[in-house]
Parts: C-alpha cells; sequence; structure tokens
C-alpha cells in the first residue's frame, strides 16, 4: 500500500495519494474532503475535473463542484445542501490500509461531514459519515456523490421482484427533466443515461434500485458504486436509494442511506464499495439490451438472463 503526501494537488491545497491493489485515489485535505481521483492504477481519472459549476449562498460564500466524489446530507434544500466545503478538514489519520478523513463541523446547521477510505483487493469500501454536532436530533440521509467525466454512460439497475399482481419498480423525475430526453434509455432490467458534452441542459432521475448497483463506463474503465437498499426503511425523495445528475459537464453516480433521526454526538454511516476495471468499454454509447447484459455478465453484476428475451 503507498500513501503520497501532496502539497497542491490542481490548485486546491494538500491531498493525499493512495495507491494499492490496482487503484489510484487522491483525496483532498484542504477542500473536503473530496475524492478527486479514483482510476485504476496509472490510467485516466473516471471523475470529473475541474468542475466550474458552484452555488452562492446568502451568506456570501461558495459551494464548488469541482468534479470527483462529495459527501453531502439530504433531503435536498438551498441553502442547507450546498454549505460550502472549501476549506481544510479538522483531521486525518492513516490506519492501516485506510485514510479517515473528518471535516470542519459546518457552522449553521452544525453537521460533520466524516469520510473514511480502505483500499482491499476486490474493491474500495467508502464510508461517509454524518455526525450531529447540535444540541438536538436532525432526521437526515447520507448522499454520496460521485461526479463522473464528461462521455460517461451510466448504467443502473432497478428492481427485479416478482410482486405478481403488485408494481415492482418505479423511476422518478425531476421537474427539470424531460422524459423523452434522448440521454436516457430504458430497458426491462436496467437503464441508461449518457453524459453529452454537448448537451447543458441538466437532467434527474432516481429510483429504488433494490439490486444496489451503478456503472459508469468512460475512458476503457468502468466505475461499479454498490450500495443497499433496506426494503423496511424510509429513503428521500420518493423512495429512491440511488440517483444520477446528467449536464455537459458530468454526471453523478448518488446512492443515499435510509433517513434516520441523528441524536446530538452520534454519526449516520452509509457505507459504498467502488470497483474499477480497466481495457473494458461499451460497443456503443446508448447500447442495446442484449449488448449490456453480456457485458454486466462478464462484469459479475447480473447472472441470469430472463430480461434478455
Amino acid at each position: 500500500m503507498e500513501f503520497e503526501y501532496l502539497n497542491d494537488y490542481k490548485g486546491l491545497g494538500r491531498a493525499v495519494f493512495l495507491r494499492g491493489y490496482g487503484k489510484d485515489l487522491i483525496v483532498t485535505l484542504d477542500v473536503g474532503p473530496r475524492i478527486l481521483h479514483f482510476s485504476a492504477e496509472s490510467c485516466q481519472n473516471v471523475f470529473a475535473e475541474d468542475v466550474l459549476e458552484a452555488d452562492v449562498l446568502p451568506d456570501g460564500s461558495v459551494c464548488h463542484v469541482y468534479g470527483g466524489f462529495r459527501i453531502c446530507h439530504c433531503p435536498e434544500t438551498f441553502p442547507r445542501s450546498y454549505i460550502s466545503d472549501s476549506r481544510p478538514v479538522e483531521s486525518y489519520s492513516v490506519l492501516g490500509d485506510s485514510l479517515v478523513v473528518d471535516a470542519q463541523p459546518e457552522v449553521w446547521t452544525q453537521m460533520q461531514k466524516r469520510l473514511r477510505v480502505t483500499l482491499r483487493p476486490e474493491d474500495v469500501e467508502v464510508q461517509i459519515g454524518i455526525k450531529n454536532t447540535g444540541a438536538w436530533a436532525v432526521q437526515c440521509a447520507a448522499w454520496g456523490i460521485s461526479a463522473c467525466a464528461p462521455g460517461s454512460t451510466v448504467v443502473f439497475a432497478g428492481s427485479s421482484e416478482d410482486t405478481g399482481y403488485l408494481p415492482n419498480r418505479s423511476l422518478v423525475f425531476w421537474p427539470y427533466t424531460k422524459i423523452q430526453d434522448a440521454r436516457m434509455q430504458f430497458f426491462n432490467a436496467y437503464h441508461v443515461v449518457r453524459c453529452d458534452p454537448a448537451r447543458a441542459e441538466p437532467l434527474k432521475l432516481g429510483c429504488r434500485n433494490t439490486q444496489g448497483w451503478a456503472a459508469a463506463f468512460v475512458h476503457q474503465q468502468c466505475y461499479i458504486k454498490h450500495f443497499a437498499w433496506e426494503a423496511a426503511r424510509e429513503y428521500p425523495d420518493f423512495d429512491c436509494n440511488f440517483e444520477t445528475y446528467d449536464a455537459n459537464w458530468g454526471i453523478e453516480v448518488e446512492s443515499l442511506s435510509p433517513l434516520q433521526m441523528i441524536e446530538p454526538n452520534q454519526t449516520l454511516w452509509h457505507t459504498e464499495r467502488w470497483e474499477i476495471h480497466s481495457g473494458i468499454s461499451l460497443p456503443t454509447a446508448m447500447p442495446q439490451e442484449a449488448e449490456l447484459h453480456q457485458i454486466l455478465q462478464h462484469l459479475g453484476l447480473v447472472e441470469t438472463d430472463q430480461f434478455c428475451k
């Protein structure tokens, strides 16, 4: 396992470079914490970089997207979900194969974002925490957002349960999303959203992803995010544990925890598992279901041909 301290990464200050088990990551220390780089070893970054999107808050501070992976709490609302993290973290430490980073608590919300990244032979475990540093309990969900590079194609699973006479799947659309948008493609087993760098208008959709995975194909690599679905729990946004936001600067692969009441001085933890596969790409930007199914079988994400008939 290799850890390297970087004095200045892309003008954003200090960062830590991690390499191990065929994977590269860069975690910032003077903003965030953010994971601004993820790739197979010595390969191109699958995350969006140098993103200029930003929101100005009522107090004059600025919430920068930057790119990469960031932690938020939801349900989403302005300005609470957009508190600026452009300041040094409170603490960081290396524990074995793990890097642990705690942001400074947000003064207005009294919430603290926490990150623990562990490199393992089979994947990277990314644990995100929302700590309540305030005086009373707060209900929210943890929200892990990975902004993937322009040109990415994101494939995600829906629900495959046989529920007989009852419905078994749903898609949730945000007001600015046009149902007929050609960047979206819907199949029985999976759904596809493509990031077109020439299309600036955003779209966003989410779902109850009971299979708990989404994959982004870009730069001859496949980035896979695994996350949980807990059927007995309540999730934000009409019960979404997965969402994706698409614009010309990149496409976000987002997982959400169940809503939870966080007592003072307690932390809500949410876990993602990341895989990275190199030397793999889709045959076209918008492949057909049978083509997708073959690739997803190769990646170990699906096992049967039941939806490809």
